[in-house]
């Protein structure tokens, strides 16, 4: 698989992926840095292990309720507006091939 210039992944989807959802945390990641200017300094004031939010940003799996409270209460991101940092589709190219 690879990531072409517009951020689509593109390659065959293994088995793993099927029916798993994807999502992408552009928009959190960006508020994270417009806020604390950048991930790890998020992470040091709040207490949140940059590893594992790390890990979950950049595989697109779901988070957990508990995460997604205690991140959106550190960024004061209101209920209302979860599904733009927190469920937003990540898209996903598969090719003919």
């Amino acid at each position: 698989m690879k990531i072409n210039s517009k951020g689509v992944i593109e390659g065959l989807v293994t088995e793993e992926m099927k029916g798993e959802e994807m999502y992408d945390y552009l928009e959190l990641r960006l508020e994270i840095i417009r806020k604390f200017d950048s991930v790890s300094k998020f992470c040091e004031k709040t207490g949140i292990n940059f590893q594992a939010l790390s890990h979950k940003m950049s595989s697109g799996k779901a988070m957990s309720v508990g995460s997604i409270e205690r991140i959106a209460g550190e960024l004061g991101i209101p209920e209302e507006e979860y599904g733009k940092y927190f469920f937003a589709k990540k898209a996903v190219k598969i090719n003919a091939d």
